[in-house]
């Protein structure tokens, strides 16, 4: 996986986050926590956009240089989380914590995109280098 893939996951994210906010659907935000979740555990080939970036835009570019893909796999698992306890707490009647928390999700997620760095990766980058999180091999790419 490279950065560009991470940054098509984090657009069609936020793109669906958008949606769900703009129809306030629950629902469409729990099926982005879903796939979400399916990214998480079985990363990169799980990731839908990801996958559509890799079929669809990845050929016609130039080859870039392969990131690790753990600490983007850890930021997909804590956003399912988060998006899942969110449309709970908007199903169960807060819309406006839970509106206010998704907005806030998708403005830090368009400023890694713009950005380029992850919050949630920077942070599983940190507890691995404090070796909080066992790793099998070093971080590659960071």
């Amino acid at each position: 996986m490279d950065g560009n893939a991470q940054r098509a996951q984090l657009a069609g994210q936020v793109l669906m986050l958008l949606a769900a906010w703009v129809l306030e659907s629950w629902l469409l935000l729990a099926a982005t926590a879903v796939i979400l979740g399916v990214g998480a555990l079985w990363w990169p080939a799980g990731a839908l956009f990801v996958q559509i970036h890799d079929r669809m835009v990845a050929p016609r570019l130039p080859a870039v240089p392969p990131i690790d893909p753990r600490p983007a796999r850890f930021s997909a698992a804590l956003g399912a989380f988060t998006l899942a306890g969110v449309a709970m707490l908007i199903a169960s009647g807060s819309p406006i914590v839970g509106w206010t928390v998704v907005i806030g999700t998708v403005a830090a997620m368009t400023a890694e995109i713009v950005v380029g760095r992850c919050a949630p990766c920077e942070l599983f980058v940190w507890a691995a280098r404090r070796d909080l999180v066992p790793l099998a091999r070093p971080l590659v790419g960071r």
